[in-house]
């Protein structure tokens, strides 16, 4: 036997191998990202659940009221289309756009 045709085999069988141990080391690391995945699910659930995260007050009459004006008024300015657009002058001041 040559010692290129040996070299050629000893090639092919390195290039296998790595090619086994990136396949191990992909499934390694997709297993660990599963894992902690799960850790951190668990970590924000059991936070949720032992600080109240469902215990939030409901927004009072005022509240809402205020914010079904802003709503409105701010659907009107989208409808309208009466957004000034400001710029900057050399000073640094807000001007308005004629």
């Amino acid at each position: 036997m040559e010692y290129a045709t040996l070299g050629i085999i000893v090639v092919i069988l390195l290039q296998i191998a790595i090619l086994k141990a990136l396949v191990e080391i992909n499934q390694e690391i997709t297993e660990k990202f599963e894992e902690i995945d799960k850790k951190t699910a668990g970590a924000i659930s059991s936070v949720i659940e032992n600080f109240g995260g469902g215990n939030i007050e409901p927004p009072n009459m005022i509240q809402q009221a205020l914010a079904e004006i802003l709503k409105s008024k701010f659907s009107e300015i989208a409808d309208t289309g009466s957004v000034q657009a400001t710029l900057r002058n050399e000073q640094g001041k807000f001007i308005q756009q004629d």
